[in-house]
């Protein structure tokens, strides 16, 4: 199953680069949408009105260029049934859109063919790159990027529980204890350090469920490439091999907290930023 928050790297451009002056120009989107993003709506009634005015919007203009205006008034009709969705579920936006531009668009496709389909579906998609230019980067950041905030991860053996934020400071920790230990030739201390890295790695392994549903997002960080990672570090600990050692540790910093880093951590610490600009 794909993640729930894929965001393209143009979002994340977009979004580093209003941040410094975010609570000068990031426009807040009204409270309301999020009744129709998750948690609050688990359906996501939001996006897949947009993905229909994609879908209709493109076939209107598909038969239109084919010359078969019958289904493109079919199509019209449907796009205008989810374009007024809009300010249905968020009346605020109501301003946004031009349902007098749509029902021209139906007129021309219509019996009488008054007026020009081709116009009215210009000033359309004006108000839909009007509308995504002031809103589709601050509205992903808020419902479509991830919050660790209410994420706990389990303690070791008698310990609390922590939050996300400090058991990934925990494996911060193990992960520089043990090139410490290795630099320093304390092959003891190492192998320490590098078992409670492995023991925190299946701590935090449940948490990864809070969002994702399915297996393979998690094995990709977690899974074998990880586990031979670590059964190798052992084993040049073991050996007394620094250089191979250190090499397994360099192996899991990419294979699991760059990887890991790379898709959640900037999104979730650019959440936190839009969030705060906007409160």
């Amino acid at each position: 199953m794909r993640s729930r928050f894929a965001i393209f790297p143009s979002l994340l451009l977009a979004l580093v680069a209003t941040a410094a002056h975010a609570a000068a120009v990031l426009p807040a989107p009204p409270p309301e949408l999020a009744r129709w993003y998750k948690p609050q709506n688990e359906r996501q009634v939001w996006l897949h009105n947009m993905f229909q005015l994609r879908r209709t919007l493109q076939a209107v203009e598909m038969y239109l260029d084919a010359g078969d205006r019958q289904r493109a008034l079919a199509w019209a009709e449907r796009f205008r049934e989810h374009y007024g969705a809009v300010a249905e579920m968020v009346p605020a936006w109501s301003e946004e859109i031009d349902g007098e531009a749509v029902e021209r668009l139906v007129a021309a496709l219509g019996p009488a063919g008054t007026g020009s389909a081709g116009h009215e579906l210009r000033r359309i998609r004006l108000t839909c790159k009007s509308c995504h230019g002031d809103y589709r980067a601050v509205v992903a950041a808020l419902y479509r990027a991830p919050d660790y905030g209410s994420i706990t991860v389990a303690g070791e053996g008698e310990e609390a529980s922590q939050t996300l934020a400090e058991a990934m400071e925990s494996l911060s920790h193990e992960v520089n204890g043990v090139l410490i230990a290795l630099q320093d030739e304390r092959p003891a201390a190492a192998a320490g350090h590098a078992a409670a890295l492995e023991r925190g790695l299946e701590r935090i392994r449940p948490s990864c469920a809070s969002c994702h549903r399915d297996a393979p997002p998690v094995e990709r960080i977690l899974g074998a490439a990880t586990e031979e990672a670590l059964r190798m570090l052992r084993e040049a600990i073991a050996a007394g091999d620094q250089r191979a050692a250190g090499r397994q540790v360099a192996e899991v910093a990419v294979t699991v907290c760059a990887r890991c880093h790379g898709v959640h951590r900037t999104l979730g610490d650019l959440r936190r930023v839009i969030d705060a600009a906007l409160e």
